[in-house]
């Protein structure tokens, strides 16, 4: 079945068998949302995409995926940082490589696959939420990380540092340092732009 936009409609086109049993289509016709019309953007349509979204149990509505030279070293890397576990175990291609696999950390989950001449690896920084910055950024150098930045608490309210991983993508180990409003993470971003 394919499908194609078509102003505020949508085609699909499914292929049917006819009585004679030679190939013949079937169009349908679908009108699609006021709240999903691209020449209406705003919150109302954001708030309405994110909320009819089909999310598969488990996920959310953003996943990261990694493309790396080598998802069993990411996998062990994952592992030995943040306990991940492997969701989805590695599936592979028929030259060997790995075609896709998935870990979960905490709430989150990671997609990876291999790098190959058609898509080359594809560096990353991501941001995680941990139990403990410090102690999380000594297992991710223990797991053959390298320092980015040593952690330290940050203005903003939270006590981060950062790991490059071996196939080159950015972890940035973080925990809250403690209930810091918006209010107050809006003056701090005020401060530094008049230098007060």
């Amino acid at each position: 079945m394919s499908r194609a936009w078509c102003g505020l409609r949508s085609i699909i086109v499914a292929p049917m068998l006819a009585s004679n049993d030679l190939p013949r289509v079937r169009v349908r016709r679908y009108t699609r949302s006021p709240g999903l019309d691209p020449a209406r953007p705003g919150p109302r349509r954001e708030a309405t995409i994110m909320q009819n979204a089909r999310i598969p149990h488990g996920y959310t509505n953003v996943t990261p995926y990694l493309v790396v030279p080598d998802v069993g070293r990411q996998l062990d890397f994952l592992r030995e940082t943040f306990d991940a576990e492997v969701t989805v175990e590695p599936l592979r291609r028929p030259d060997g490589t790995v075609m896709h696999a998935e870990a979960r950390i905490g709430n989150a989950r990671v997609m990876m696959g291999e790098s190959n001449a058609e898509f080359g690896p594809v560096p990353a920084m991501l941001y995680v939420y941990v139990d403990d910055a410090d102690a999380r950024y000594a297992r991710a150098l223990a797991a053959g990380g390298t320092s980015l930045v040593e952690p330290a608490d940050q203005d903003h309210g939270d006590r981060y540092g950062g790991v490059l991983d071996p196939n080159g993508n950015q972890w940035f180990l973080a925990h809250p340092l403690g209930d810091v409003s918006a209010d107050d993470r809006a003056g701090t971003d005020e401060e530094e732009e008049t230098g007060e």
